[in-house]
């Protein structure tokens, strides 16, 4: 197997000259994406006029939640060349893309084969009592990328993000608190709700002391859009957190047994939601679900257990490391782009750039 790597970005200075360093490192990358995102959210059935009119309200919202935020995308638009919309486009990507879905009902091959699939646990869960906490990123393969490494709150961030986007959506930081991220939706999440969006809460989870901390911002009322948190803490352990426009369920890992969570609600009962797309049959979420419970839900495990599941092939197209199906359209394309394991004890995570089963994990450490 081969080495991949991906940009990692040392970015300092004020919200607009970190963006402004983002923007020139991915440079056409973040154009690219752009292009790439848009003509998915058409494929989902947004015309341009309203992706256009959707951005520009996003770049209201950022301002109102967090002018910091706002700047750094001010910066990534200049440091890359890229109009001010198209990166807004790019940061709303989630909320434009899952509210669209929703609107729509008729998700793409990506939604309904792909997401996300993470596990954590902390002591006994590990052999070595490490706190860790692990996901594969299925997304679209022609998106690019890199890690960011900063200083922010007080603490060392390092974090994935896409270019143009400007914080980290799955990192981990020098207090020893980790995030991953898994897309949901429900029937009711909607673009009129002008909830914090979710790659500014992963950024501010990335910026927490404390596990409290990080789930008051993930919990924060009221998202318009679902998704699914796995945080785990170096000193107080691993929660993983459901959020849609109706409220938040918690659970704590407790014993040897981890947290297992791919793109379903687990609790949808409490929360009063509607997975109206999930309802036709076994979709790849159920699949990986099972699969990483048969492999890793009994503990303890060592590091090599969860990289083995990362890689993991079994169920074909509906397998926990998936490849294109390239008989499909390319603007239906959806693959593991990324597997990541974070040991939030020893501060260090090991990622693969595409599918794991390619490649060697490469390691990296936040105060590097």
């Amino acid at each position: 197997m081969t080495m991949t790597q991906i940009p990692v970005i040392e970015v300092s200075g004020s919200p607009y000259e970190r963006g402004l360093t983002q923007g020139d490192v991915f440079g056409a990358d973040v154009a690219a994406n752009a292009r790439e995102y848009r003509s998915r959210i058409r494929v989902a059935g947004l015309s341009d006029a309203e992706i256009k009119r959707r951005s520009r309200d996003f770049i209201t919202r950022c301002g109102d939640f967090d002018p910091d935020y706002l700047a750094m995308m001010e910066g990534v638009s200049r440091g890359s060349g890229t109009e001010l919309e198209d990166v807004a486009m790019s940061n709303a990507r989630y909320e434009l893309l899952y509210t669209t879905w929703s609107e729509f009902g008729r998700p793409t091959i990506a939604s309904v084969k792909g997401e996300c699939t993470s596990v954590g646990a902390t002591s006994p869960g590990f052999t070595d009592g490490a706190v860790r906490i692990a996901q594969n990123w299925d997304w679209f393969p022609q998106i690019k990328g890199g890690w960011l490494r900063y200083r922010e709150g007080g603490v060392n961030v390092l974090g994935f993000t896409e270019a143009g986007i400007v914080g980290p959506k799955i990192g981990l930081n020098s207090a020893g608190i980790g995030v991953c991220l898994m897309g949901m939706g429900s029937s009711d999440d909607t673009w009129q709700v002008a909830g914090m969006p979710v790659h500014m809460r992963t950024w501010k989870v990335l910026s927490s002391t404390t596990l409290a901390e990080a789930l008051a911002t993930v919990s924060l009322p009221r998202p318009g859009c679902s998704a699914n948190f796995l945080i785990g803490s170096r000193d107080e352990g691993v929660i993983n957190v459901e959020t849609s426009p109706h409220g938040t369920v918690t659970t704590h890992q407790n014993g040897s047994d981890p947290l297992i969570h791919a793109n379903h609600f687990l609790s949808p009962e409490a929360l009063g939601v509607d997975q109206s797309w999930l309802a036709s049959g076994r979709q790849s979420t159920f699949v990986r679900q099972e699969r990483m419970e048969t492999l890793l839900g009994t503990g303890p495990l060592d590091e090599k257990d969860v990289e083995s599941a990362l890689r993991d092939h079994e169920n074909a197209e509906l397998s926990l490391c998936r490849h294109v199906v390239e008989e499909e359209p390319p603007e239906l394309w959806s693959s593991t782009a990324m597997a990541v394991h974070m040991n939030l004890s020893e501060g260090h995570l090991r990622y693969t750039w595409g599918p794991p089963c390619e490649s060697e994990f490469e390691q990296l450490h936040v105060s590097e």
